[in-house]
């Protein structure tokens, strides 16, 4: 299975280990439960996204981070 690397841009945050998962639609899935997630909690500076990257360094999608209460 491949592994996905899930980076949160802003103040760049780096996901070195990744996630083995099935498929990019998996991958997808976990990018918005992390952006869901993320966006639940006020960070300084503030974040923008999840950038989901293969293992070959591609950029394959990007998840926006809104903030919620």
């Amino acid at each position: 299975m491949p592994r996905y690397h899930f980076h949160i841009a802003g103040p760049k945050v780096f996901d070195i280990l990744g996630a083995v998962l099935p498929d990019a639609d998996a991958a997808r899935l976990h990018a918005i439960d992390l952006a869901t997630n993320v966006g639940k909690h006020t960070l300084e500076p503030p974040v923008n996204a999840v950038r989901v990257i293969d293992d070959e360094g591609c950029v394959l999608f990007r998840v926006p981070i809104r903030r919620s209460a």
